[in-house]
């Protein structure tokens, strides 16, 4: 078989065994892959999810300790006191506004000067506390006086064991969103947090359409299981969706990929293991080449120069153009007592005995070194 066919043949069965081991291992790849995201999402919302209780869990406290000193304090008599610490937790925290409302008289004590009197037996924050006579965080409402979204911490007040009752504190909503947000950078994706199936939070503005049926049914199965991961198909388009519930609370952190930005990287991985195989075949190809021709250049001057050394016609002297011996026969060395290898290399003009012996030789020479395509007779 010849050289070019045993390359050629070659090749072909290396690039058929690579096709075959991708195409073998490309749903398995897959697999993986989609495991390995899986597993990095619900490590993300673990992670986020303790950061996000901590420091739920820090103004909850903060709340309750007020509320136990309050607890303390009577409104009639101890009213400046009470307004001086709501004041200080307010500037402190960073909360809007921080008040406590007594439901026998329905007043108030704030941090700012709005302390309006009113039934406000039916408005969220109020509702939040009573229903468990526990501290809890609204979803977000509308406050009437400031007319912003907000979301409230707020946590029931005792007396003797008696409700009185309740010590709020008001997040703006639009703040809120925003520290959520640097709390969960995601690439192909979005976070958010849910609460009774509806949307609170999303992180990375619109992957998906909060207002299509599907994604509402989504978040409602989610709010039911309130824990775990799974894929769903959203307008035919898969998503892995990973979700926890946040500690004393009845929201939830949510997380969504977008499955086939994931299974673009499998392929982009593939498509550059294939643009590197392509580089090492050209390469190879190149070098296979590159040795054929120099192998074939040197059995062509060695066969060259074994019928000059076995032919009878005498001594032979070969140089290149400009005089440079590059061989000498076995006659040659009988006849002028030279040896190959001490002479290979130098030029004719060195040895003035042998070619420069009479004008003839001196213009055969010449003639040679000036023309070598002539032939002489």
């Amino acid at each position: 078989m010849k050289f070019k066919q045993v390359i050629f043949y070659f090749l072909a069965i290396l690039a058929v065994g690579y096709f075959y081991l991708v195409y073998t291992n490309y749903d398995e790849n897959k697999k993986y892959t989609y495991n390995v995201a899986v597993t990095s999402q619900v490590t993300t919302v673990q992670k986020y999810k303790a950061i996000i209780n901590e420091r739920i869990e820090q103004q909850k406290r903060l709340l309750e300790e007020t509320a136990r000193f309050i607890e303390t304090k009577e409104y009639a008599t101890d009213y400046d006191t009470i307004k001086g610490v709501l004041n200080i937790i307010a500037r402190t925290t960073g909360f809007l506004a921080v008040y406590s409302g007594y439901i026998d008289t329905y007043k108030f004590i704030a941090s700012n000067n709005i302390e309006p009197q009113y039934n406000f037996s039916n408005r969220p924050w109020f509702i939040a506390a009573k229903k468990n006579m526990a501290t809890g965080f609204t979803e977000p409402y509308v406050d009437r006086l400031l007319n912003i979204y907000v979301i409230s911490v707020s946590t029931p007040l005792f007396k003797n064991g008696k409700f009185i009752g309740v010590l709020t504190a008001d997040l703006d909503f639009e703040i809120f969103q925003k520290e959520l947000a640097t709390l969960f950078p995601l690439s192909n994706g979005s976070a958010f947090l849910i609460v009774n199936g509806k949307n609170a939070l999303d992180k990375m503005g619109q992957i998906l359409d909060f207002d299509s049926i599907e994604v509402k049914n989504a978040l409602k199965t989610i709010s039911k299981k309130r824990e775990g991961n799974e894929q769903i198909f959203i307008k035919n388009k898969p998503y892995i969706f990973v979700y926890d519930t946040l500690a004393n609370s009845d929201w939830i952190l949510v997380s969504v990929l977008d499955e086939t930005m994931i299974y673009k990287q499998v392929n982009k991985k593939t498509l550059r293991d294939l643009g590197i195989f392509l580089a090492l075949v050209l390469f190879g190809v190149y070098a296979f080449v590159a040795i054929y021709i120099a192998q074939r250049k040197f059995y062509k001057s060695k066969h060259l120069l074994n019928l000059f050394s076995k032919n009878p016609i005498g001594g032979l002297v070969i140089t290149d153009r400009a005089g440079n011996i590059a061989f000498i026969n076995k006659e040659f060395e009988k006849i002028f007592g030279l040896k190959f290898k001490a002479n290979i290399g130098k030029n004719l003009k060195e040895l003035p005995d042998i070619f420069y012996q009479n004008q003839n030789m001196q213009d055969i020479f010449e003639q040679i070194t000036n023309n070598p395509k002539k032939v002489l007779a």
